[in-house]
């Protein structure tokens, strides 16, 4: 009878191991949530280049189209102030191991840094054969058809790992 139990037993383990499914919901955590969102949106951007560039556009090409189509969808009515902040949350949103900070302001002119603008983001530029300078060349231009939009003046300095924005009114 012992026997004939184990080997009962036995089985329903054996069946419920070979019964469980393949694949499963994830349940990421909000923080690994938000590296995956940035990682992607940055991604998007990415893969826009190359393909911008495998039919013979320049980045800024590429820039000034995607910028034009984002711009559309901007309420012209934006003050400088709403485009400053939006902007810094941006780069904050896209630099979730990084950091933003304001360096300068007043009421016509902000300047802020960012570091460590998302580290993995080196290995992807290689694999898609694009640099650093070109993906900084792609947002600025980007950037600018937003700011353009209210008149207000758009600039970005790199400088290794430090990007400097600067914003300021015409």
């Amino acid at each position: 009878m012992k026997k004939l139990i184990v080997l009962i037993v036995g089985c329903m383990l054996a069946l419920a191991t070979w019964g469980q499914d393949k694949f499963t919901v994830p349940a990421p955590s909000d923080l690994q949530k938000y590296n995956l969102a940035a990682w992607q949106w940055t991604g998007a951007y990415v893969i826009l280049i190359k393909y911008a560039k495998s039919l013979g556009q320049t980045v800024e090409e590429a820039a000034i189209a995607a910028g034009g189509i984002a711009a559309a969808t901007w309420n012209s009515d934006m003050t400088f102030d709403d485009l400053v902040n939006s902007m810094v949350y941006t780069y904050v949103v896209l630099t979730p191991s990084g950091k933003v900070e304001i360096l300068e302001q007043s009421p016509d002119s902000v300047a802020f840094s960012v570091t460590n603008f998302y580290k993995p983001l080196d290995a992807m530029l290689d694999d898609f054969k694009i640099t650093r300078a070109e993906l900084s060349e792609f947002y600025e231009v980007y950037a600018k058809q937003i700011a353009n939009l209210i008149g207000v003046k758009y600039e970005v300095i790199e400088t290794g790992d430090i990007i400097t924005v600067t914003v300021s009114k015409n």
